[in-house]
């Protein structure tokens, strides 16, 4: 992709295909003892592609990566396509 992955929005003219990652929700985590120093994210990573198959490929790639990141204890929990 050539290092077109942006945050939020990509801008005008961006030549396909590209990726935005939207950080959707930032969670803290608690324990009986309070903020236990660990958050959780939900994030959103956009695939824009001149086809769909294009943008599904990309969008797998992505989840590959994901999941191979050594610091993902539990991996990437649901993945949607759209």
């Amino acid at each position: 992709m050539g290092g077109r992955i942006f945050r939020r929005y990509a801008p005008a003219g961006t030549e396909l295909p590209y990726c935005v990652v939207l950080r959707i929700y930032r969670g803290r985590q608690y324990s009986h003892d309070g903020f236990s120093g660990l958050s959780e994210y939900l994030m959103q990573v956009s695939c824009f592609a001149a086809s769909d198959e294009q943008a599904e490929q990309i969008g797998a790639l992505v989840t590959d990566a994901m999941e191979a990141w050594p610091a993902l204890e539990s991996g990437v929990q649901s993945v949607e396509l759209d």
